[in-house]
C-alpha cells in the first residue's frame, strides 16, 4: 500500500481558506477595543483597520485632561467587518462640536450607529463620542 505524501487540492484549498480567515480577522485586542488611545493614535488605528475592511462598531470615550477652554479625550473602539461599500466616520468632542458634526453627517446621508455622552463632575464639562455610517 502506498501512502500519498503530496498535498491534495482539498488540503491546499482548506489551508488557503484558513489562512485567509486568520488574516482577515482583527486581533483580539483590536476587536475588543484594547487600550485607550489619544486622538492621533485613534486616527492611525482607525485608518489601519479600515484598510483591512474593518470599521468601528462601538466607541468608548473619556476625558484625558481638562484645562480651561481645552479638554483632551481618549477613545477605545470595538470593530466589526466592513459591510461592502459602506463608509463611516467617528468623532469625539464637546456638545457644541458634536451637534454641528451630527448635522453635517446627516446632510451627507450618514446616520448615527453609536453614541456615548460623558460628564466630568469636577469641571462640569460635557462631551460625547459617536460613530456614523452611510
Amino acid at each position: 500500500m502506498r501512502i500519498r505524501t503530496e498535498p491534495t487540492r482539498l488540503t491546499a484549498l482548506l489551508t488557503t481558506l484558513l489562512a485567509f480567515s486568520l488574516v482577515s480577522q482583527p486581533t483580539a485586542a483590536a476587536a475588543q477595543g484594547g487600550a485607550w488611545l489619544d486622538n492621533y493614535s485613534a486616527v492611525r488605528e482607525s485608518n489601519r483597520m479600515n484598510s483591512k475592511h474593518i470599521l468601528p462598531a462601538t466607541i468608548d470615550c473619556r476625558f484625558k485632561s481638562i484645562t480651561p477652554r481645552l479638554a483632551t479625550y481618549e477613545v477605545k473602539f470595538s470593530y466589526e467587518a466592513k459591510p461592502s461599500q459602506k463608509r463611516g466616520h467617528w468623532q469625539v468632542g464637546n456638545t457644541r462640536q458634536m451637534a454641528q458634526q451630527d448635522a453635517i453627517q446627516r446632510k451627507r446621508g450618514y446616520h448615527t450607529i453609536f453614541m456615548k455622552r460623558i460628564y466630568d463632575r469636577a469641571s462640569g464639562e460635557r462631551a460625547s463620542c459617536a460613530i456614523w455610517r452611510e
